[in-house]
């Protein structure tokens, strides 16, 4: 298992590194653990390394560790080796290490720990305990060793897994959920008793309900469960949620596990039709009539008409166009330059889920504007002299025929 890897992995590197300690270091006992959190009924390694220059040999130590009265502590292992890199003699007095001996420099000693049942969610402490016995020159001293550890217990709960066949939907859609429910290693075995097992959806809430009496250890639950997403699903983040609740040693106990998805609500507005005149004249002035239409199968926020015209930017606000819908906009202009001009226009909006704004291709008319016809009387002198002109040709004309 992890654990036991981990420990043999932590013994090899401490006793591929303790060669190389300098003679002049101080005695050293510390404590360490695998793992400062376990599941209940789970269990963890504990191990104290001591090391000691050459010259302050350890010639004696007894090495233990304090647990909680509940929790069970037996020997995993223990080696050292001397200043030549010779092996020690390393024995168990029940849970106790003991060393006796010439000298020893350095020290590895493991305890596997088991958590009981009954302890859930709560921190816990561990302790070495012992002595080191260290020659230094001609006396023997003696140091304690000491040192703790907390540990946090996590409640035993079954393993819940689930998957979703999709992450992002368009309504109507299908999701399909996987659910799995079981126990086995490496929980501690135990049976679940009055299990309850609930699939809910934060749109359509319960999907899947299931009550088992007893469920012995190893047992497991498959399910596939079609989430039918309706066309009226609101938009934005949703999540398929899978709860547990169950007894374990005498506590009524609850797990969950959370699978988000997004539903995606595109949607597009479009200029339908344009009725605006073809030539006016200048200084007149004339409609942008449009009929906007929303072709998709969702709502349409915030619609908005632009229209550009000899550079000026109009906007009619229509508001929310939901699926299928159309409005028609009325915009004014005025015909203010002579010649051929281009009318830009585009619809604008926001789209329901994910929040973004839209906007269409642009449409372009182009309209004719005319010069103004001059008064009428600006005509009459002209035409008073047109008419001098040709009375002027007549009589002259009458003279040269001779006629009276």
């Amino acid at each position: 298992m992890r654990y036991t890897a981990a420990a043999s992995l932590i013994m090899m590197v401490l006793l591929l590194t303790i060669p190389s300690l300098r003679p002049t270091q101080a005695q050293i006992a510390l404590l360490g653990v695998s793992d400062t959190e376990v599941v209940a009924g789970g269990f963890f390694y504990a191990f104290i390394n001591v090391t000691s220059p050459g010259t302050r040999p350890i010639v004696e130590f007894k090495l233990s560790i304090s647990a909680p009265s509940s929790w069970k502590v037996e020997p995993y292992g223990a080696s050292g080796i001397d200043a030549e890199g010779n092996k020690i003699d390393v024995r168990w007095d029940g849970n106790t290490a003991v060393y006796q001996g010439d000298g020893a420099t350095a020290a590895h000693v493991a305890f596997i720990v088991q958590v009981p049942l009954q302890d859930m969610e709560v921190s816990r402490t561990i302790s070495a305990r012992g002595y080191l016995l260290v020659k230094e020159g001609e006396r023997l001293v003696k140091y304690a060793v000491t040192g703790s550890k907390q540990i946090y217990v996590h409640k035993w709960e079954p393993m819940v897994f689930l998957n979703l066949s999709k992450t992002e939907v368009v309504p109507p859609s299908v999701i399909i959920a996987n659910v799995t429910v079981l126990t086995g290693p490496p929980l501690y075995p135990t049976a679940m008793r009055n299990v309850v097992i609930k699939v809910e959806d934060s749109i359509l809430g319960l999907l899947y309900n299931e009550t088992v009496e007893y469920w012995s250890y190893r047992r497991a639950l498959f399910a596939r469960i079609p989430i039918k997403i309706p066309m009226d699903a609101p938009g934005g983040q949703q999540k398929v949620t899978v709860t547990v609740e169950y007894e374990v040693a005498g506590r009524r106990l609850r797990t969950y596990v959370d699978y988000p998805y997004k539903v995606i609500k595109p949607s597009s507005v479009k200029i339908e039709k344009i009725e605006v005149p073809e030539e006016v004249k200048l200084g007149q002035r004339f409609k942008f009539n449009a009929t906007i239409v929303n072709p998709s199968s969702f709502k349409a926020l915030d619609v908005e008409l632009h229209v550009k015209f000899l550079g000026r930017h109009e906007v009619a606000k229509i508001g929310d166009l939901g699926p299928g819908n159309f409005s028609f906009v009325s915009i004014p202009l005025k015909a203010e330059k002579e010649g051929n001009h281009s009318i830009l226009a585009w619809v604008a909006w926001v789209q329901e889920y994910p929040k973004e704004l839209k906007r269409s291709n642009e449409t372009t008319r182009v309209v004719h504007i005319a010069g103004e016809e001059p008064p009428y009387w600006v005509a009459i002198p002209v035409l008073l002299l047109v008419i001098v002109i040709a009375a002027v040709k007549y009589i002259a004309k009458r003279r040269g025929t001779g006629e009276p």
